[in-house]
């Protein structure tokens, strides 16, 4: 994130770049929901179940419910959150597939930043 706040300071993305590219990126991140169903680990009846546990209890995340409620175990939610993270894009992906910023100069301001952050 501060990356990112360094891209707009140093005027290489506008500030509605930014807020596009983080958007998107928290957008390309399936719902823990679908990744159980999908993965098989819990039923439709199950899922919906959840989600009308999140409403009464919008405080508790969804794999929480799912292995209060016996759904799920703690290494079911740990497996399909690397699943949902490792499916999540980057903001600098993000950035550069909209064309706000290069590849070539997202790396060089990378470097610039490693080096001023030491």
């Amino acid at each position: 994130m501060r990356f990112i706040l360094h891209l707009v300071d140093s005027g290489k993305i506008t500030p509605e770049q930014a807020v596009e590219g983080l958007r998107e990126h928290f957008e390309s991140t399936p719902p823990l929901g679908k990744l159980a169903l999908f993965s098989g680990k819990m039923t439709v009846r199950q899922v919906v179940h959840v989600l009308d546990l999140q409403v009464e209890r919008p405080q508790e995340r969804f794999g929480e419910l799912a292995v209060a409620e016996g759904f799920m175990t703690e290494d079911d939610v740990q497996e399909l959150l690397k699943r949902q993270n490792s499916m999540r894009r980057s903001v600098e992906q993000v950035l550069t597939e909209q064309g706000a910023i290069s590849p070539e100069a997202l790396e060089l301001q990378k470097n610039r930043w490693r080096l001023q952050a030491g």
